[in-house]
């Protein structure tokens, strides 16, 4: 979610969606679980408090320490020493602060929208094409015939696979008007 590249690729998304549709629903639990954790009281003051830090450290060196540092160089080819400009404030701490907060607005847009674009597609897979299956092996029960041990674990499976999909779908939708909110 902070970092610059995708949560996933579409194309890895979609192979989990199409392969291993497990793989995508622990995706799409997993950035929910982040952002449910991230909201959590000690861990938002922990973030606030190591954002604070080197806002802190920053603001030291940026207004302390560098206007301190002199530097000199000689010029080899003319050996005349020259000194640099004096250091003046860059508000390096208001620039942290400022790259913090629009960081963690990125994050939350980017985990919403993963979440927003991948779930959709999983409830899509569970209603039509998982549920026509698992109707089709039920229908077949129903008309009397006996499904093979892998008919058996598929409708298992398939079965297992829409209650985590309808699960996973009712708690975003219960969460999402409430998710974490920028602690910056």
């Amino acid at each position: 979610m902070w970092g610059n590249s995708a949560i996933n690729t579409d194309q890895k998304a979609e192979q989990y969606l199409a392969e291993t549709p497990d793989e995508l629903i622990k995706g799409v639990k997993d950035v929910m679980t982040a952002m449910k954790y991230m909201q959590n009281a000690d861990v938002s003051s922990v973030l606030v408090a190591q954002k604070n830090r080197i806002a802190q450290r920053l603001r030291a060196l940026d207004e302390v320490e560098m206007p301190r540092f002199q530097k000199h160089t000689l010029d080899r080819a003319s050996s005349i020493e020259k000194n640099w400009h004096k250091w003046t404030s860059r508000g390096l701490a208001n620039e942290w602060d400022t790259w913090m907060r629009t960081r963690a607005v990125k994050a939350k847009a980017k985990a919403v929208d993963y979440i927003d674009t991948w779930l959709p597609r999983l409830k899509t897979k569970a209603e039509y094409e998982w549920n026509a299956d698992l109707s089709r092996l039920e229908q077949r029960v129903a008309d009397g015939d006996t499904l093979s041990p892998e008919e058996m674990e598929l409708g298992e499976r398939l079965t297992e696979l829409i209650s985590k999909v309808v699960a996973l779908n009712a708690e975003w939708e219960r969460y999402k008007p409430i998710s974490w909110t920028n602690p910056f």
